[in-house]
């Protein structure tokens, strides 16, 4: 059996596998360990950042072993310092610096391990400075492969060992193609070199659940049973799109909806006190009065519940989004998406989502489409039953055997 290494350590505070605290990257490695454990492909390791939850969850699993990297109080101090400063001279390019000292004690180890071992494949997720773990290693030539789950802000000055790498996997073809056009941070590579791993999601988790699941869920938020919730998960910025919804919300003028806003807050930050686009958001608001409910953070566990809970999915990325899963999660609950052809977001919905242009007609096609799924009831269903079958493409249990058609 072939032993794999997956190194995971982010570049911004440090999401531990499994993924007891979030993380995007984190949550897809742990779908791929699972699925492992299911169809006994490779003997795992993963190397990933202490977390004492995460230790405790990781025993659960048969066919991976865990390296955990600790991080100590001086680790811890002098990331706060390297930040404070960073924040000074670079300022809005700061946030690359907010756990540095903690990446390079994470490489340190990694290094170390990379040396008393013998692996047959290493696998970097989407951090190109974990390259320098593998430099002047000569016996992992030909053995290691980049995971790219967006496009890089950095080469890390590893252009030559990027150049050698076995293979880049991209999460989407859009982020495939902009790779291969080598306009992006890596060095020019060869198209054969690139090859796409669909993000997966777990169906035993993100499902259709029975309408008492989320009645005190409709208690809590204080929705009548009448009203359409309609649902936005996501930062609140304008890569996000939020502002669209809460315009398009505004041209409806109907009193029965309301906007349910997971994951983010309107108020509570010195940050968010000072950011023109929130506040902009917020005079938005005081317009549509009570429409608009905030949930504040919710666990990746509970966020099926919430997706259940919703009548309608709203996701209008502006940004060129490198896969998008959220999207996918909504549909597997059976709530049907609207959302803009950003960047792979078409690749995973295909027809199975009301895919909009981002144009100055977004917010008016999104109010006509929220309307149209309201109003009837054979254009709502024949989006969930579309979402529902295209969701299987999806399933995390084939995650294992597809890694293994791509790694040579």
């Amino acid at each position: 059996m072939k032993r794999v290494l997956i190194l995971t350590a982010d570049s911004n505070t440090g999401y531990p596998v499994p993924a007891t605290k979030g993380g995007a990257v984190s949550e897809l490695v742990e779908n791929l360990i699972v699925s492992n454990e299911l169809e006994y492909t490779y003997n795992f390791e993963v190397i990933s950042l202490f977390d004492q939850k995460a230790v405790d969850e990781s025993l659960k699993f048969k066919n991976t072993r865990f390296h955990w990297v600790k991080t100590n109080f001086i680790i811890r101090f002098l990331d706060t310092l390297v930040f404070t400063l960073a924040k000074i001279v670079l300022r809005e390019r700061s946030k690359s610096f907010k756990s540095m000292v903690m990446l390079l004690n994470y490489i340190r180890n990694a290094r170390r391990i990379l040396k008393r071992n013998n692996y047959d494949h290493v696998i970097i997720e989407n951090n190109m400075l974990l390259f320098w773990a593998l430099k002047g290693l000569k016996k992992y030539q030909g053995k290691y492969y980049y995971h790219a789950h967006n496009l890089p802000r950095t080469n890390a000055f590893m252009n030559k060992t990027l150049l050698n790498t076995q293979k880049v996997l991209t999460v989407s073809d859009f982020v495939k193609n902009e790779i291969v056009d080598g306009d992006t941070k890596f060095p020019a590579i060869k198209k054969n070199k690139v090859e796409v791993l669909f993000n997966r999601i777990d169906l035993n988790h993100f499902k259709v659940l029975p309408n008492n699941c989320v009645s005190n869920l409709r208690e809590k938020y204080n929705l009548k049973a009448t009203q359409k919730v309609l649902l936005f998960a996501g930062r609140l910025s304008w890569e996000k799109g939020i502002d669209k919804i809460i315009d398009a919300i505004q041209l409806l003028k109907d009193e029965n909806i309301k906007l349910l806003i997971v994951g983010s807050v309107l108020h509570g930050s010195a940050r968010l006190e000072k950011d023109d686009y929130v506040n902009s958001l917020r005079k938005k608001i005081e317009q549509i009065g009570d429409k608009v409910v905030f949930t504040g953070y919710i666990s990746y566990k509970d966020m099926p519940t919430i997706y259940n809970l919703a009548d309608i999915a709203i996701l209008p990325s502006m940004w060129e989004e490198p896969a998008g899963l959220t999207p996918i999660e909504a549909m597997a609950c059976g709530t049907p998406v609207i959302t803009t052809n950003s960047g792979g977001i078409p690749e995973y919905v295909s027809d199975s989502a009301i895919v909009l242009n981002r144009d100055n007609n977004l917010a008016k096609n999104i109010a006509t489409e929220i309307n149209k799924l309201i109003q009837d009831d054979n254009y709502y269903m024949e989006y969930k039953y579309r979402g529902l079958k295209r969701v299987l493409y999806y399933d995390s249990i084939e995650y294992a055997r597809v890694l293994k058609k791509t790694l040579i």
